[in-house]
């Protein structure tokens, strides 16, 4: 990937020089999801917020509707562009809706994408003619480009003139009226278009954080023009978090009055198998538990009410997790909750979880994969059974793992959460 550089008064003069007579490409930094996706065969593959990341999978998709638009345009596209695209991973935007992070846009781009590099053999590639032809192929929009080509004299000593300026001065420079940081870019660089990007027309965007310049001949060093009255919404809600942490609590209190082991396993992949476990201990949980769910009075965080955010019951197989999740968005919220935290183990204590209940957290994380596990390693053996490809000699040899010490420590719930519960929190219900 290219090497961003903050383009200030300090470092301005030599890198204005070095664009004279550059043809150069500017664009806005939009601000949608960072998505990669790639085909394999028929198959669609998506990786969110780097390429390094794991593939999103079936759990992923059942805990939110955010990628259902992506996937939908990507599984329909005709197989014949699905091969000639094959080898390749693309970079997008994604706008799940017209709100994909903190900064809301008018209009929504071709197909919810934004296509703005291509990478080959793992190197990111930013051949705008490139992107073009992809972008058409896919039938997704290619990046906007605010300015292409080569900067005259007097845009050269405009963008000289705002790198100069202190914060406090740029009001004066911005005027009165609508004008703002990306309105003064485009008056310079394109003054014919009067809008923004997805904007409507005569309305720029007012977050704007940057404008980046790259130059045409791939090189690796971008430059990037700050807005410096731009802020980022904080959107942390320590209330969240604390409900969130009493969710899993009371949750693991009850798995320690169950035998999770002697548990019948569903499915054939381990994303299938997981969302079959939590819903069956779900079901569980929630009929010896009905009262007390009820009674357990909070407010249901905000951005849950957005419906990218709300779970895919379609991919829950289970139809009694299907009901008691359909009755109330409270319940569904509190599924959510379950469905996402027990996948991964958490490094250090949060909310009103301390260092034992954290402890007790993970092992129970242990304990769930250690059954997948164990359940997908005989279905594999059964299954070369089947074909007579298993040698007997060693099948009988095989010896799986019992739970280890962590799998047997309980720790006293009730006298960790009165040590360390906030007083607010003991108000709750």
């Amino acid at each position: 990937m290219s090497k961003m550089i903050e383009l200030t008064d300090l470092n301005s003069d030599n890198f204005l020089e070095m664009l004279k007579n550059e043809d150069i490409i500017m664009y806005e930094n939009i601000q949608g999801c960072k998505l990669f996706f790639s085909f394999n065969g028929e198959e669609v593959i998506l990786k969110q917020k780097s390429i390094n990341n794991d593939p999103i999978n079936l759990i992923d998709i059942s805990l939110q509707k955010f990628y259902n638009k992506a996937l939908y345009h990507l599984i329909n596209l005709d197989p014949r562009i699905k091969n000639l695209c094959q080898g390749k991973w693309f970079s997008c935007l994604y706008f799940p809706d017209e709100k994909p992070a903190h900064i809301r846009y008018d209009i929504l781009p071709t197909n919810h994408l934004i296509l703005n590099s291509v990478i080959k053999n793992n190197v990111f590639s930013f051949n705008y003619d490139e992107i073009m032809e992809y972008s058409e192929l896919l039938n997704i929009q290619p990046l906007p480009i605010l300015f292409y080509g080569k900067l005259s004299d007097k845009q050269l000593e405009l963008l000289k003139y705002f790198l100069h300026t202190k914060k406090e001065d740029l009001e004066f420079i911005f005027g009165e009226g609508n004008d703002n940081f990306a309105s003064f870019f485009y008056k310079i660089l394109n003054p014919s278009q009067k809008n923004s990007i997805l904007m409507k027309q005569g309305t720029y965007q007012e977050m704007l954080d940057k404008i980046i310049i790259k130059l045409k001949n791939e090189s690796e060093i971008s430059l990037s023009i700050l807005n410096p009255l731009y802020s980022k919404e904080d959107s942390k809600s320590n209330n969240f978090l604390d409900i969130y942490s009493i969710i899993i609590t009371d949750f693991l209190e009850y798995l320690q009055y169950i035998n999770l082991e002697s548990r019948y396993l569903k499915g054939k992949k381990y994303d299938e198998i997981y969302i079959n476990i939590i819903s069956d201990l779900f079901n569980q949980f929630f009929t010896e538990r009905t009262n007390r769910i009820k009674k357990f009075q909070f407010e249901v965080p905000p951005f849950f009410y957005d419906d990218k955010f709300r779970l895919n019951i379609d991919m829950i197989n289970n139809n009694q997790t299907k009901m008691l999740i359909s009755s109330s968005e409270k319940i569904e919220f509190i599924f959510k909750v379950i469905l996402q935290s027990f996948r991964f183990k958490k490094d250090k204590p949060f909310g009103i979880i301390n260092k034992n209940i954290l402890k007790l957290f993970n092992s129970y994380i242990d304990k769930i994969n250690n059954m997948i596990d164990k359940s997908l390693r005989i279905d594999r053996e059964e299954e070369l059974i089947k074909h007579d490809l298993l040698d007997f000699g060693k099948f009988f040899k095989i010896k799986y793992p019992e739970p280890d010490a962590e799998g047997k420590f309980y720790p006293d719930l009730h006298n960790d959460l009165t040590n360390n519960i906030n007083p607010n929190i003991k108000k709750k219900k």
